[in-house]
């Protein structure tokens, strides 16, 4: 307990000097809301009942402004500390990017969220997250290599031990991680 307090008011003072000593603009304001991306995954792990983290629960808490525009489908996972983290800010920037050039900026725009374990050949279980949008503006590779996109497909593999495809189809934007299911921490039951 005396951890996560002090993790959390770490955070609260880190977002604070953030807050105060950048201008406004859009890289304070991606910043700071990678850093809520960081807190919300920290909140879920410090609640009071200490039961692991679910993967359903870590979506509905990114994108809970937007779930009568997500779809989620797949079996509810628990999650170890340092997958929580990461994923949070994938749901977040994937979020944020959708929020402002893909599915979430148009008013019929659509996010789809699908994920699975499964027997991975001689890998064992592994996990596989699917976000794809639809009903947005036409997608087009972007012309430079921002940091989100840098976040998107290196945090997961430095992580988490993932691979990473990052499709820009002019239909909408499809992000798919495939990680071993260890690296994930999820529980798995096979049926």
């Amino acid at each position: 307990g005396e951890l996560d307090h002090r993790v959390r008011n770490t955070l609260m003072v880190v977002l604070g000097l953030t807050s105060q000593t950048l201008s406004p603009g859009p890289e304070r304001e991606a910043l700071l809301g990678r850093l809520h991306a960081i807190a919300h995954g920290q909140a879920l792990l410090s609640a009071p009942n200490t039961r692991p983290v679910r993967i359903r629960e870590l979506i509905a808490a990114e994108l809970a402004a937007f779930e009568d525009h997500v779809a989620v489908s797949g079996e509810d996972l628990e999650l170890l500390p340092k997958a929580v983290t990461v994923l949070s800010l994938i749901i977040h920037e994937l979020a944020t990017n959708a929020v402002k050039h893909g599915a979430l900026s148009a008013p019929g725009g659509r996010v789809t969220i699908e994920w699975q374990a499964d027997r991975g050949g001689n890998e064992g279980y592994v996990f596989r997250l699917c976000w794809s949008e639809s009903d947005g503006p036409p997608v087009a590779v972007p012309k430079w290599r921002g940091y989100g996109r840098e976040l998107l497909e290196m945090a997961p593999h430095l992580s988490l031990k993932a691979k990473v495809l990052l499709d820009f189809e002019p239909e909408g934007l499809v992000y798919i991680l495939a990680a071993p299911l260890s690296g994930i921490g999820a529980v798995f039951r096979p049926k």
